[in-house]
């Protein structure tokens, strides 16, 4: 670094430009070497020796950087001989002026003054010599007098300026690295050892008494040479009042010094902490480049992964969390990559593949150029939480999906007395009326009796019917019942079901041609049977029912029509549920008990098929019973037909 400044340095840059300001003088000087008009020998001779003496003091001022008495003596004589031998006192003018002005860069400026004073009494007794005495009085000789007089004090101040700019800038170097080097300390003396550092190294450019270019001088041992001497030396008032920007810098290197003891001390009781911790803590450094600063053996541990690894491979961290966790992460990020919200996921152990749930946590402890440079973070084993929060999650599901069943449960319930009680009641009813009136049956006429045992007989065959159907889902739920397979005709069979139910308010067709499949018939007939009686309870009185039967001797399908207002999307699934109804049973006068459906369901599974429903292009509903047969070895003769003796 200190290199480095001297190349940026002010005056040594004027240095450089005026040695070539004399170069190029004594290049003039030399043409009028060849164009004077004195003898070779001595004149010109001695003129020659006296421009190599020249060229010999610039150059050895130059590299000496300081002025010495016999090189000023050197340059006098040879001011005198160029003059001498060149014949005429005028043709030095330009050499006094390149001479007096790199003079003025070097020594101090009593020494300044004095070699310029030599100089121009080199040149006044050129004139002397060459003019007399009346000469020296010349205007022309006292206007090159002081003229050089006044540029050699400008130029002087001008220099005294730029040691000043140049002595600044060195101990900001100084300053700067020593920041450096206590940003990057770790210990407390270690801190101490760099501020000592940069002591010495404000010593060796600090001015001294006699040293050059610099109008505030030291005295010897200004600098402090220990760390525990420089707070008191940068507030001694005789350094401040005899050298105030020393004691600036002083004041300023003790400032970075206090400050980088507090970091140190807060790091060090940091490091306490976090490695007791059993959180994981970590310090990342985010830009120029990846690099991990800290990790806390909590944190080693939680990925399986030394510190001195980390540091190796920067994204052999990242490479820890879970696959399925990382696009969430790098986006819970943001812009600019820091978790300033906590964030859960998942990170994988690579020595045993263990997988912890964790939460981490960071915050920004260095920007720069508005992006963060430097964070911390904190990242919490959660495992036990979050299965623990997985668990009451799930326990609350299944207490909520608990409490909606018995919500249904309650309303089926309901739903069932309802219904069960208003079709228990019906026939009850007509049987209790019918009892009452046959106990006067004397008063009766015969076709009065007839009538009323039908009627007797009817509704005893509703309840039992209905009864039957409650036994048969029950049983059908529970698994005891198995077909009772024969070889039967599905369109005979479905004509028979329709003619026994003496259905007057729907007009009833069957269509399709004779299917033989090997079912149980008697459980057909009640699938036939609770799908029409279902179509008659949706649909106005006098719409069609449609019926078509079609198939194979694999397999029989049964298709129930209406033109009634169909079955919502919404309720296709939960019909065929024991004692599910729909809107329009709800509302109507006798909505059944609704457990016909489900009977068709189970019914249609124990023969291993299924029923569902469509929406004809027609509209209302059309209910598909799909009944697969067990096909017979041989068919002919013993095809048993519905109704057949």
């Amino acid at each position: 670094m200190g290199a480095e400044t001297d190349r940026q340095a002010l005056l040594p840059r004027v240095r450089d430009l005026f040695l070539l300001l004399v170069v190029l003088v004594l290049v003039v000087q030399l043409v009028e070497w060849f164009d004077a008009d004195t003898a070779l020998w001595p004149h010109r001779t001695v003129a020659a020796g006296a421009l190599l003496a020249t060229l010999g003091w610039a150059v050895t001022l130059h590299r000496r950087g300081r002025p010495h008495l016999l090189l000023d003596a050197l340059l006098v004589v040879a001011i005198a001989g160029a003059g001498w031998g060149l014949g005429y006192p005028n043709s030095v003018i330009a050499l006094l002026v390149g001479v007096s002005q790199m003079r003025t860069m070097y020594g101090e400026r009593r020494s300044v003054m004095r070699g310029t004073a030599g100089i121009l009494l080199a040149y006044v007794l050129l004139i002397h010599l060459f003019d007399g005495a009346g000469g020296i009085l010349e205007p022309g000789v006292v206007v090159v007098v002081v003229g050089l007089s006044a540029i050699v004090l400008v130029i002087r101040l001008v220099g005294e300026a730029m040691a000043s700019h140049d002595l600044v800038a060195r101990w900001d170097a100084v300053l700067t690295e020593a920041a450096e080097e206590l940003v990057g300390a770790t210990e407390l003396a270690e801190v101490d050892r760099g501020v000592e550092r940069a002591l010495q190294r404000l010593e060796r450019v600090a001015p001294v008494a006699g040293g050059g270019l610099w109008a505030e001088t030291l005295p010897p041992g200004a600098v402090p040479q220990t760390a525990a001497a420089l707070a008191s030396a940068a507030e001694r008032r005789r350094l401040t009042e005899s050298a105030p920007r020393l004691a600036k810098v002083l004041r300023r290197l003790d400032g970075d010094r206090t400050l980088a003891r507090e970091r140190v001390a807060s790091e060090q009781r940091f490091r306490v902490l976090a490695e007791e911790s059993s959180d994981a803590i970590y310090v990342l450094e985010m830009w120029p480049v990846l690099r991990w600063r800290y990790l806390n053996p909590a944190a080693q541990e939680l990925l399986g992964l030394s510190a001195d690894e980390a540091t190796r491979d920067p994204e052999a961290v990242f490479g820890r969390v879970h696959p399925q966790d990382r696009a969430q992460l790098f986006r819970a990020g943001g812009d600019d990559g820091v978790l300033d919200v906590p964030m859960r996921f998942r990170v994988v152990r690579e020595t045993d593949q263990q997988v912890t749930w964790v939460e981490a946590h960071e915050i920004v402890l260095e920007r720069e150029d508005g992006r963060p440079r430097v964070v911390q973070g904190v990242a919490r084993d959660v495992t036990r939480q979050w299965n623990e929060e997985i668990a009451l999650r799930r326990a609350l599901q299944q207490q909520e999906t608990a409490a909606e069943d018995l919500r249904a449960l309650d309303e089926m319930k309901s739903m069932f007395l309802r219904a069960v009680s208003h079709e228990l009641r019906t026939p009850l009813t007509a049987v209790l009326g019918a009892s009452l009136t046959l106990r006067r049956r004397e008063e009766l006429a015969d076709e009065k009796v007839e009538a009323l045992l039908e009627a007797i007989h009817r509704q005893a065959s509703r309840l039992e019917r209905l009864l039957e159907d409650l036994l048969d889902v029950d049983r059908l739920s529970r698994g005891i019942i198995a077909p009772e397979r024969a070889p039967t005709g599905v369109v005979s069979l479905v004509h028979r079901v329709v003619e026994a139910m003496e259905e007057d308010t729907h007009p009833v067709t069957v269509t399709g041609e004779e299917v033989v499949a090997d079912l149980d018939a008697a459980k057909v007939e009640r699938i036939v049977d609770n799908l029409v009686r279902n179509a008659g309870k949706h649909t106005p009185p006098g719409t069609d029912i449609r019926i078509t039967v079609s198939g194979d001797e694999r397999c029989a399908v049964i298709s129930v029509e209406d033109d009634g207002p169909g079955v919502p999307p919404e309720l296709r699934g939960r019909v065929f549920e024991p004692f599910a109804q729909g809107p329009s049973a709800r509302s109507s006068a006798s909505p059944g008990t609704g457990i016909g459906l489900a009977l068709v369901s189970k019914l249609a599974e124990l023969h291993g098929g299924g029923v569902h429903i469509e929406e004809p292009p027609s509209g209302g509903a059309r209910f598909v019973v799909t009944l697969p047969s067990r096909a017979p070895a041989e068919r002919g003769a013993d095809v048993r037909m519905p109704g057949a003796r």
